[in-house]
């Protein structure tokens, strides 16, 4: 666990491991789309570092750098190198997952958790994925949704 020392350090820890060590993410595994979302809030944090910081203008931007990413690290955030697009479709709702880039998206924001990057459009249930920006994951009611993302 974190301590009070060195929260950020863990955050980073928990960005840099894709949350699969025990109290990085809220959110399990198993509910259909983290993969995805994982995949994609790891991805955005790569492109980042490696633009100084600078978010994608776009969504076509990010996915054709996503793209010509090498086809081992796809993989190895559980993303189908050969069929891409897919991993910017929500399970959930069947429809492409909503992004906001934001240069303010490096650092650790409110809570610790960074600001939200991409989310699902409707979700499911009520409840809509959410990824931030230092990789977190959450599943939301829609009432928290409206709280984090207002105008949405």
């Amino acid at each position: 666990m974190p301590t009070a020392k060195a929260p950020g350090v863990f955050l980073v820890v928990c960005f840099l491991a894709g949350s699969v060590l025990p109290g990085c993410s809220q959110t399990p595994q198993a509910v259909p789309g983290h993969d995805n979302l994982q995949a994609l809030a790891v991805m955005y944090g790569r492109y980042i570092g490696q633009h100084r910081g600078k978010p994608p203008a776009n969504l076509d931007e990010f996915k054709t750098w996503v793209k010509k990413q090498d086809k081992v690290q796809l993989e190895g955030l559980h993303a189908d190198p050969n069929n891409v697009d897919q991993l910017f479709v929500s399970p959930r709702d069947s429809q492409p997952y909503n992004f906001i880039f934001t240069a303010a998206a490096t650092g650790p924001g409110p809570g610790g958790k960074g600001v939200i990057v991409i989310y699902e459009q409707t979700g499911k249930d009520g409840k809509r994925m959410i990824a931030y920006s230092l990789g977190q994951i959450e599943e939301v009611d829609e009432a928290t949704f409206k709280q984090l993302v207002p105008g949405k």
